[in-house]
Order: structure tokens, then C-alpha cells, then sequence
């Protein structure tokens, strides 16, 4: 049965275990195990088989940045400007992309060639029902998910994206809005009579309290 005999493979800093061991379908790879693993998983990045594997720093970065600007949108009065609730809500979408990304970073689960890039399908698809529905809040909220699952699929390979990455949102505006003092004219310019002002103050009704600073739940 030696010709059917599984190969196998000794990764080890024991030139004499396989004489040891009798097993005649091996080979024996003299080496230490970290650095092995270390050449191993170079390997498979070089071939593609392993992505964003570069992305950590960058994802941390983008994650201060966002809490800092979030921080102070949450300063802002919601009564008078109601409409910042979106913000607080793709801001909310944004932080939960990167936490979720360092948490289960080391699972491998986004570093599958193409897996970041299904989700991103799934939550364009959920992205248009929400706004078909008419749940805004939600449409926010999913929005800021799926473009932080963009900064975590391309960052790696293009480090500077950080700086043109969208940290606030506000619904119907045509152009990215990439700066505070833009982000407050955006709002002047909302209109009390928009179907996007008048849920926004539904939900703000319903979500706030004085002293209270309203999230969006998670996924």
C-alpha cells in the first residue's frame, strides 16, 4: 500500500524524524515553524490567494478619524437640524465595518480573494430596498457600511484612499461632502418640506431625549 499511501510533510528543526517515524511518503522541510508559516503566507499572497492583509493600520486610522468627526456631529442640536441624524447613522455604519474588520481580522474571513466584494453586492441590494421602503435612517446606515467594506478592500493596495474617503453623509446631496464647514451649508440648504427632512424629524421624535445621543443598531 506504500504507492497510496498519503504524502505528508515535516516541517521541523529535526533532521532525524523521518528516520524516526518509518513513514515512507514524506518529506521533511528543515526549518522552524514560524518561519515557515512567515514564507508560507508570503506565498500565498504573492499568488493572490491572500488579500488585505495590509489593511489593519489604515482601518484603525479610518476608525479614530470617524469617531473624532462623529463626536462632534453628535454636538449639534437634532431638534433644529433633524437631518443630522443621518450622518450620526452612516457614521454609525462606518464604525461597525472597521470594528468588525479588527475583531475577526486574524479569522482570514476577509482576506478570500473576492469575499469583500460579494458582501459589497449584498449590501448595494439592501442599500436600494431601504430607499424603495423608504427607511432613510436604515439607507444611512447601510451606506456608511458598505463604503467602510470599500476602504477595507482597497486600502491595502492604495494607502492614500484615506483621504478621499466620505466621512459624512447626508441624503439627496449630489457631491461628496468631505469637510465640516461643507457639511454645515449642505445643511442649510435642506428643505423642512423634503421627504427626507420630514422622516428625519419623525425619527428624532421618536429616538432622542435631552442628553441622549442616538445610534443606529448594528447590521
Amino acid at each position: 500500500m506504500n504507492e497510496v499511501y498519503p504524502q505528508i510533510y515535516l516541517v521541523t528543526l529535526d533532521e532525524t524524524l523521518s528516520q524516526r517515524l518509518g513513514y515512507k511518503r514524506s518529506t521533511e522541510i528543515i526549518t522552524a515553524g514560524t518561519f515557515f508559516l512567515h514564507k508560507l503566507k508570503h506565498e500565498l499572497k504573492n499568488r493572490g490567494e491572500i488579500v488585505n492583509d495590509e489593511a489593519e493600520d489604515i482601518v484603525s486610522i479610518a476608525l479614530n478619524i470617524n469617531r473624532e468627526i462623529h463626536e462632534k456631529i453628535s454636538e449639534m442640536d437634532l431638534v433644529k437640524t433633524p437631518n443630522i441624524i443621518y450622518t450620526l447613522a452612516y457614521q454609525d455604519g462606518i464604525a461597525h465595518a472597521f470594528e468588525r474588520y479588527l475583531q475577526n481580522k486574524k479569522t482570514g474571513e476577509y482576506n478570500q480573494p473576492g469575499r469583500i466584494a460579494t458582501t459589497i453586492c449584498s449590501y448595494e441590494r439592501i442599500i436600494r430596498t431601504k430607499h424603495s421602503d423608504g427607511n432613510y435612517w436604515d439607507e444611512a446606515y447601510y451606506a456608511g457600511y458598505l463604503n467602510g467594506l470599500k476602504l477595507i478592500n482597497v486600502c491595502g493596495n492604495e494607502p492614500s484612499i484615506i483621504n478621499e474617503f466620505p466621512f459624512l453623509y447626508l441624503p439627496n446631496v449630489k457631491k461628496e461632502i468631505m469637510n465640516i464647514n461643507d457639511y454645515e451649508r449642505a445643511l442649510k440648504k435642506v428643505s423642512p418640506k423634503s421627504k427626507y427632512y420630514r422622516y428625519a424629524k419623525k425619527i428624532v421624535n421618536e429616538h432622542t431625549a435631552p442628553g441622549v445621543i442616538v445610534h443606529h443598531p448594528p447590521y
